[in-house]
């Protein structure tokens, strides 16, 4: 009787195995938490540019003093690879952890699933920055026709990847929610869908006002940025790094809710 009135939709297993899946939402909310701010590190130094060219640019060595890396490529691995390689392994152990679901729940196929694409899409995509980044091709031995192919390959391999990942973790959210008798987290699911559905929306939206090819041409042709290109940029610095944050927030605030509602199931809360 306690049992069905803590989980009023349908059995949902052992404590142990909620426990499991609760820290690997939680996992995979300080993953998404980090590679937000990939974007913001991006918008930071885009902003720099805008205000100091010359030293934003710079061609000088870094704080490693070390021969090719001056400091903007310093600056552009420690908001990239710093926040990025800890947020995807977090990705990465947190759905492996989700696979741990009880049966009754039907949703370790999901969490499963994406924890397979997510570790393909790392795959990938070392492999694509090894290649075209390090030019690590020639020490593979490796005929240069499949390493001319081998950066599209894993790209093309890559993004799919991130995306199907993405879908199955969240479709895990939703599933779950039957069990723990919590069905509104399908319907944050659906929200964040629907956000994702707009977002595409706005973009074009904001192009009809501030378009970008003929930014980017100005910027080709005169070599220089004017008050009014410096602007625009701005603006759609702006855009797209509030749309990537709240891409990343509402992801993460759907993984959070589910973390909740484990929380209340195994408190016995309403």
């Amino acid at each position: 009787a306690m049992a069905t009135q803590r989980v009023p939709l349908g059995p949902a297993g052992d404590d142990l195995a909620w426990t499991r899946v609760g820290g690997g939402l939680g996992m995979i909310r300080w993953g998404l938490f980090l590679c937000s701010l990939v974007f913001i590190g991006a918008f930071a130094h885009g902003a720099w540019t805008i205000l100091d060219t010359e030293n934003a640019l710079s061609d000088e060595p870094g704080l490693l003093k070390q021969a090719g890396w001056p400091m903007k490529k310093e600056l552009l691995v420690s908001y990239t690879a710093g926040p990025l390689i800890p947020g995807v392994l977090l990705l990465l152990f947190g759905r492996l952890k989700c696979g741990a679901a009880p049966a009754e729940s039907h949703a370790r196929g999901l969490a499963m699933s994406a924890a397979l694409f997510t570790a393909i899409a790392i795959l990938g995509a070392v492999v694509y920055v090894a290649l075209t980044f390090f030019n690590l091709g020639p020490k593979t031995g490796l005929p240069n026709d499949i390493l001319d192919k081998a950066p599209r390959i894993a790209l093309y391999a890559t993004v799919p990847s991130v995306v199907v990942a993405d879908i199955l973790t969240l479709l895990f959210v939703g599933q779950i929610g039957w069990p723990l008798g919590r069905p509104q987290l399908q319907k944050a699911v659906a929200g964040f869908f629907t956000y994702v559905a707009v977002l595409p929306a706005a973009v074009l939206i904001a192009d009809v006002f501030y378009p970008v090819p003929d930014m980017i041409r100005r910027l080709s042709l005169d070599g220089g940025m004017d008050d009014e290109l410096a602007r625009r940029t701005l603006i759609w610095g702006v855009v797209l790094v509030m749309a990537a944050a709240l891409f990343f927030l509402r992801y993460a605030g759907v993984a959070g809710g589910a973390r909740r509602a484990i929380r209340k199931y195994l408190t016995g809360g309403v």
